[in-house]
This record gives C-alpha cells, structure tokens and sequence, in this order.
C-alpha cells in the first residue's frame, strides 16, 4: 500500500469515516478511495482530491503527502488568538460585513507599541464603561437622553 493510501486509510478508520462518504464528500468515486487504499493499484490523488481530502480531515498537505507536519506551530498566544477569532466567527453577529471592519483594526493595532496599545485599552474601557453606564441609566432615567456622543 502506499503511504499517502494508507494515511488515508488510517484517517477514515479513526474518524470512523466510510470510504463512501469520504467519496462523495469529494466528489471522486468509492472505487477511487479503494484503489488510493490498496495494494492492487499504484495509484494516487490527483493535487485537487488530496487537497479536498486533508481540508476534510483537517490535517496540512505536508503531512498527508509525506507523513510530517512542516507547518509552523503557534504559540500559546497565537493559539488563545486563533480560538478568540474562531469563536467570533462562529458567534457572528456581524450582519453588515464589520467583521472585515473589525480585522482591519486589529491590523492596525498591532502595529502599535506598547505605550500606545496602553493608551488605546485606557480609552476602549472608558468607552465601554459609558456605554455601560448609558444602559444602566436608560433604565433608571426613562426618555432621558444620557448617551455618550459616539463621534467623540
């Protein structure tokens, strides 16, 4: 069997995944699965299958091809990072496309330094406590306007 077959193999067999599904998930043929599986012929994915193969099983093309992972590991911060935007993604209440928006802001922020970030944390917070304080005294002051000015 080759190796990138019997990594295939070894991924539908841990996942529980049949080669059917695996199949049309793909968009090749059972028959396919089975031969890139077997000893019977030498055959191998085409670039497009195995592409579509590890993003199903979300492992890198390295990996699958050649049994070793090359990519870069992150970092615990890059990972907390990652999860973070993952989280939001997922969570999206950004119905009107702000999420771009928000990216391009982060963009921005890191490129400050430290002294600078301070400052911008300082003023995110005195933003967030007025918005915070608006909804508390909107409740307490019905019909008074005591909203902080947004453009400020």
């Amino acid at each position: 069997m080759n190796e990138i077959g019997q990594r295939i193999k070894d991924l539908r067999k841990q996942r529980n995944i049949k080669a059917i599904e695996l199949a049309n998930t793909i968009g090749v043929s059972q028959g396919n699965i089975s031969d890139w599986e077997s000893d019977k012929k030498k055959s191998t994915p085409t670039s497009k299958s195995l592409i579509a193969i590890a993003n199903f099983f979300d492992v890198s093309l390295d990996w699958l091809m050649t049994g070793e992972d090359r990519s870069p590991q992150l970092s615990d911060d890059e990972q907390k990072l990652l999860l973070f935007f993952r989280q939001t993604i997922l969570n999206d209440k950004h119905e009107d496309n702000t999420l771009d928006e928000d990216f391009r802001l982060i963009q921005k922020l890191l490129l400050l330094n430290d002294r600078q970030k301070g400052i911008i944390e300082g003023r995110i917070d005195s933003l967030l406590e007025a918005v915070e304080s608006k909804q508390t005294s909107s409740i307490l002051i019905e019909g008074e306007d005591v909203a902080t000015d947004e453009t400020a």
